[in-house]
């Protein structure tokens, strides 16, 4: 994108100060947005364009040019839209249609792109304006045809040889095609008919650096300061400059002396943000704080910028995930310190009962013991502190973008961490309903309301699922046990009926099944249940003791139910089920006694 600003600033600054030069102006606030432009004071010539357009709204030049300061400061949107607005006025605007092109060929929008170039030649019946030719010619090399646009630009460099535009067209061509020899050696022949110019500076250098030529590529930048003393944008473009090839650190320290000079140049201060950003994720070295505060500044200063707001919305969720995971390592670091700790407690507490009357020695063990308390105390505040901390950045970043994927159901697990788990579930709940097709998020909005024994919120949560033989075979045993819980027992039996119609060999369903009649002290009713359970789980001891209970304690006790109970605990107890062994001793007693 940095890339692409430069190229479209070439394409359209050229042209205008090479097309209006000998006009007379028309207005005080054009030439003064002109002024400003030619030194790379963006702002200030945004600021006069604006009056340029206010004072004359048709006034293609003006629209033309408050288009290139958008771009320069970073806002794509606006400066399309004041583009369009100049080719509206007059299709043949040579900057504004180049500009035009350029951008939307980069955006794939190729219809867009015919229409501005078709436009400029129907105006331009007779071919004389080499700027349209060249964006048709544009237009041929992003659908691959080298050979036509080629020709077209060599043949405008032949007509205008001291135009420096036309050969850093071709040079940004080639680069786009990764022939990076021929892309050097037309930007050398752009470079030489315009020595000193900072866009021009900037995309040289970046295909040098492609090049391995660092160097030469610093150097530019000496020429633009000599050419122009007054320029400030120089730290500013040769940190873009490292930014484009990856090297962070080298780009933060030249955007930190582009914002001190410059402190309210927005895009030094986004770029310095982002810097440390990639820094922090590609060194994994904490900069998240520094990443923020000129974030933050940068959204202060463009405020409608809403793209700025969702990167550091971003930036703010990274860095509460690094807050969380910090927290988690420090919880797994204590384990064994917390471990040690504990043996050395106990050690010291034995040692207490030991050493008699020996009141000095008891007061320094107890001053130990203390002191280990309060470490303890102390890690515990330090590992809420980092959870408090990613939460406050989670929520910050949510302000700045609402439906950031993953902030909700973050805030929930450091909720969740931290023991809160009523507002743990608040924000999973949102997240859940953010991604619904999202089966970990469910796992886990799911678990939090059975943690908090929200019986009827789970009921609710999981009955439209139950249609689903995956979800029914997950979830289906929680919803009933939910449901006897909440005293739905009709409802629970038919959850259980479609969980072993589906599995039949689900023997946990079976004994939730008789739990039903169990939980009420309905012996008897639960042994149909118990009965289809040893049917289908044979070698499950549990039912059958379950079995052999229900059998032992059902009305009446006759000798013939005591016999079937103990077979069952026989069952068992051939199980290795240590009840079902003993229950059988006792019931084998029992029927000694009966008749």
């Amino acid at each position: 994108m940095l890339k692409r600003i430069s190229l479209l600033l070439m394409l359209a600054c050229g042209l205008w100060l090479a097309t209006t030069a000998a006009q007379a102006a028309k207005n005080e606030a054009l030439d003064k947005a002109r002024e400003a432009a030619s030194h790379d004071e963006w702002e200030d010539a945004m600021h006069w364009a604006q009056q340029a357009v206010e004072l004359e709204p048709k006034n293609e030049d003006a629209w033309a040019l408050l288009g290139n300061t958008q771009m320069a400061l970073g806002d794509t949107t606006s400066a399309v839209g004041s583009w369009e607005k100049a080719v509206s006025y007059d299709p043949r605007h040579t900057g504004a249609v180049l500009a035009l092109t350029d951008h939307y060929l980069e955006s794939n929008r190729v219809v867009d792109a015919e229409r501005v170039v078709a436009a400029g030649e129907e105006k331009d019946k007779k071919g004389r304006i080499d700027e349209i030719k060249v964006a048709r010619g544009l237009i041929f090399a992003h659908a691959g045809n080298m050979p036509e646009a080629t020709k077209i630009l060599a043949s405008a460099t032949a007509k205008n040889p001291k135009n420096p535009l036309y050969p850093q067209i071709l040079a940004r061509i080639y680069e786009s095609k990764q022939v990076y020899d021929l892309a050097e050696k037309h930007y050398a022949d752009a470079w030489a008919l315009a020595p000193g110019d900072p866009v021009l500076a900037f995309e040289y250098g970046v295909v040098l650096q492609q090049q391995k030529k660092y160097k030469e590529a610093l150097d530019l930048f000496k020429v633009v300061q000599e050419k122009d003393p007054n320029n400030k944008t120089v730290d500013y473009l040769v940190g873009r400059l490292y930014f484009a090839a990856g090297r962070y650190v080298e780009a933060a320290r030249q955007f930190e002396m582009a914002v001190e000079k410059r402190p309210d140049h927005f895009l030094s201060n986004l770029l310095l943000g982002r810097s440390y950003y990639e820094l922090s994720k590609s060194e994994k070295v904490d900069f998240y704080e520094k990443a923020v505060e000129w974030l933050r500044k940068a959204s202060e200063l463009k405020p409608d910028r809403e793209d700025v707001k969702v990167l550091l919305a971003e930036v703010l969720l990274t860095r509460s995930r690094v807050s969380y995971a910090q927290a988690g390592q420090a919880d797994q670091a204590d384990v064994e310190s917390d471990l040690m700790r504990l043996l050395y407690q106990r050690n010291l507490e034995e040692l207490h009962g030991l050493v008699g009357n020996d009141k000095e020695l008891q007061a320094a063990i107890d001053k130990v013991l203390v002191k280990l308390t309060s470490e303890r105390q102390e890690e515990a505040k330090r590992r809420a502190k980092l959870l408090m901390l990613g939460i406050e950045y989670a929520r910050e970043a949510l302000t700045l973008n609402p439906t950031l994927p993953g902030a909700h159901g973050h805030i929930a697990r450091c909720f969740d961490k931290l023991g809160l788990l009523d507002s743990a579930v608040v924000y999973q709940r949102v997240q859940y309903e953010m991604t619904p097709d999202d089966k970990t998020e469910f796992k886990r909005l799911v678990n939090m309301t059975q943690r908090l024994n929200r019986q009827g919120d789970l009921i609710t949560l999981l009955q439209p699922m139950m249609g689903d033989t995956a979800m029914l075979a997950r979830y289906g045993l929680i919803l009933a046990n939910a449901q006897i819980e909440t005293a739905n027992y009709n409802d629970a039996r038919a959850t259980i009926k479609q969980i072993v119609e589906y599995d039949p060999t689900y023997c946990d369903a079976h004994q939730l099944n008789a739990y039903i009649d169990l939980k009420r002290e309905r012996y008897a009713e639960a042994i149909p249940a118990l009965r289809a359970g040893v049917r289908s789980c044979p070698k499950e001891s549990s039912l059958w003791v379950y079995l052999g209970d229900c059998l032992y304690f059902s009305n009446p006790k006759d000798k013939d139910t005591v016999k079937e109970a103990k077979e069952a605990y026989t069952k068992a107890c051939a199980l290795h089920n240590p009840d079902g062994c003993e229950k059988k001793e006792q019931v084998t007693e029992l029927l000694k006694t009966l008749r």
